[in-house]
């Protein structure tokens, strides 16, 4: 369940930084770090979705359950701030 979960944060955070480049492209806007700064608030937003998600089903779960959910949230941000990092060297 936790590289699913990871997996899937993974593939919109990487879907959302290949959208919003695309949509510049097309406008002859490409502007590198317009698209870094769209792409960490994008970051930004996951992270703090994961932990609001965390922190709400934490209260309704049995221990072994938690730990599952705490692991699967800390692997996709992990994941998300890896590939922001990544990203932030490949778009220079």
């Amino acid at each position: 369940m936790t590289p699913v979960i990871s997996l899937v944060f993974l593939i919109s955070n990487l879907g959302l930084l290949t959208g919003y480049y695309s949509s510049k492209k097309k406008m002859k806007e490409i502007k590198f770090a317009n698209i870094r700064k769209e792409y960490m608030s994008d970051s930004i937003k996951e992270t703090v979705f994961l932990i609001l998600l965390g922190i709400s089903t934490i209260f309704f779960l049995s221990p072994a359950t938690e730990i599952v959910v705490s692991m699967s949230i800390l692997t996709s941000i992990t994941t998300i701030w890896l590939t922001y990092w990544i990203s932030k060297y490949i778009l220079k």
